[in-house]
């Protein structure tokens, strides 16, 4: 009888680590087909990429003819106003937002009207362009920015450290681009 008692006991026991293992497997596989999901939704939602044509003087763009061979004026020079993510303003500034011109090829005029806007976002534009230079992937180079300054962060948050840290020149070491 007490061999048996001891058996069931020794089950039981490992019935419970069983299940505690099961707990915590079943939370590692939420937790990354949640990133997975999100990643995703973030591919998806990503604009596709597309030709600007050259603009001529005046703001005319030279290739955009209308009907009757009139030319259109150019895309607005516009920043959005509530980026989600850094990936929207990496999309922001190499394509353009909501049909509006990409961020970088803006005139200095086109920036002096959005000043504030323009040069709280621009140290992550230039981070994210040198990562990119560098041999990363825009996706990669704005996860890695993420991981660096915290994935839970709002963008402002994140925009505002990158700023103070460019003006300290103290930027996060996986942020460094230069090979010792």
């Amino acid at each position: 009888v007490r061999m048996v008692s001891s058996q069931v006991m020794h089950l039981r026991r490992e019935i419970t680590d069983l299940r505690v293992e099961q707990d915590r497997r079943h939370a590692v596989v939420k937790s990354s087909l949640t990133k997975l999901n999100k990643n995703i939704a973030r591919v998806a939602a990503a604009p596709g990429r597309r030709r600007v044509a050259p603009e001529r003087a005046g703001g005319e763009v030279a290739d955009r003819a209308g009907p009757g061979g009139s030319v259109r004026p150019a895309r607005v020079a516009r920043l959005g106003q509530r980026p989600k993510t850094l990936h929207d303003l990496w999309a922001e500034w190499k394509f353009g937002s909501a049909g509006f011109k990409a961020a970088s090829s803006f005139t200095s005029h086109e920036r002096g009207k959005v000043k504030s806007l323009f040069s709280m976002r621009k140290p992550f534009w230039d981070k994210c362009d040198e990562l990119v230079r560098a041999g990363m992937t825009a996706q990669v180079a704005c996860d890695t920015i993420y991981r660096a300054y915290g994935e839970n962060l709002p963008v402002t948050q994140i925009l505002r450290r990158m700023k103070e840290d460019r003006r300290a020149n103290s930027w996060p070491p996986s942020l460094n681009t230069w090979v010792a």
